[in-house]
């Protein structure tokens, strides 16, 4: 799936050269294992883009939800 999968390497190591990414997931994975905490991948490029998009429909429900309650009481 090229590189989407390798965002948090990307985005911990902007300076380090692609290739090395990989090999970088490994030790990330094993460390946030060790730590409890959660390495997130998707399995797919199709499984990726349902993700973004349940993503950005909720966070657009909760501005939208805001707004409206935010004009409620200010009538």
């Amino acid at each position: 799936m090229g590189s989407l999968n390798l965002q948090i390497e990307h985005h911990l190591f902007p300076k380090y050269f692609h290739i090395h990414y990989p090999a970088i997931s490994v030790i990330l994975k094993k460390t946030a294992l060790e730590f409890n905490l959660p390495y997130l991948e998707s399995p797919s490029f199709g499984a990726a883009l349902r993700s973004d998009y349940r993503m950005l429909k909720k966070f657009g429900k909760q501005a939208y939800l805001e707004r409206e309650q935010k004009a409620v009481m200010a009538a």
